[in-house]
């Protein structure tokens, strides 16, 4: 995920700096599905009453991810949906936020676990995302997809 992000978060920045300005798509206003999805990540607060059990600590981030069948898959669907580069970077750090805070609930209850939930959903975002702006021009030019390391 570390090279596609870098790339990512390139290409959003080189394409916010375009004559065209942040629009990835069409007149760059995200649809109504993103901007839901967005706002429950965006708004997620660690400390509500109430929150399951399945979504606290390590499983931070599914019910923002999951919820009221908006998911990176059902609403991530083209550039377009996304709008523009400013949706994209809030969607990488909303993402990013989500995992901070997981560690950080999961370090107040002293639990030690082996992975995070929200980390699979960051890698969702970013590879989505590069998988839609990836061959959007640059002045003429497609971004080729970055060369990852074989493990």
């Amino acid at each position: 995920m570390r090279m596609t992000g870098i790339s990512l978060i390139e290409h959003l920045d080189t394409l916010s700096n375009c004559p065209s300005g942040p629009a990835l798509a069409g007149a760059g206003v995200p649809s109504p599905d993103v901007l839901s999805f967005l706002a429950r990540i965006e708004g997620a607060d660690p400390n509500a009453p109430g929150l399951s059990e399945d979504d606290i600590d390590a499983g931070w981030g599914h019910y923002q991810f999951t919820a009221a069948s908006l998911t990176v898959q059902s609403t991530l669907t083209s550039s377009e949906a996304v709008g523009d580069t400013i949706t994209a970077l809030r969607l990488v750090t909303a993402a990013i936020k989500t995992c901070k805070v997981a560690r950080e609930m999961s370090r107040r209850h002293h639990i030690s676990p082996t992975s995070f939930l929200s980390d699979m959903y960051l890698d969702r975002v970013v590879k989505t995302l590069w998988e839609l702006v990836k061959d959007i021009p640059i002045w003429s030019r497609v971004v080729p997809q970055p060369k990852v390391k074989p493990h």
